[in-house]
């Protein structure tokens, strides 16, 4: 049980900072984004060898 108010503790302290929301949202959002763009023009440019 002392490992879940562990955790219960991490959790309150991770949402009472708002700038943690970022790593939480955007940060997964840009890295998607990211990610998107780099294999999709390099598909694109395989594509264009053919």
């Amino acid at each position: 049980m002392k490992i879940l108010s562990i955790v219960w503790n991490d959790i309150r302290i991770f949402f009472k900072e708002p700038s943690y929301l970022i790593y939480l949202v955007v940060l997964p959002l840009v890295f998607i984004q990211l990610f998107t763009t780099l294999f999709s023009a390099s598909v694109g440019e395989m594509d264009k060898k053919k």
